[in-house]
């Protein structure tokens, strides 16, 4: 469990995350690429929540 700090830290790093992120794999990435990805990893998601 994050402490109250922890969440500020964290709420504070997600920028920048998600720009490294960009940056660095998704600005790759073509439209229909990205939807793929999204797909994919969407049945990724659905097939672990299914095994809980």
């Amino acid at each position: 469990m994050l402490t109250p700090h922890g969440k500020k830290r964290l709420r504070e790093a997600g920028p920048v995350h998600v720009r490294g992120i960009n940056r660095h794999f998704i600005d790759y990435l073509t439209p229909e690429a990205a939807q793929g990805m999204t797909e994919a990893l969407a049945r990724i998601v659905e097939a672990a929540e299914s095994e809980r």
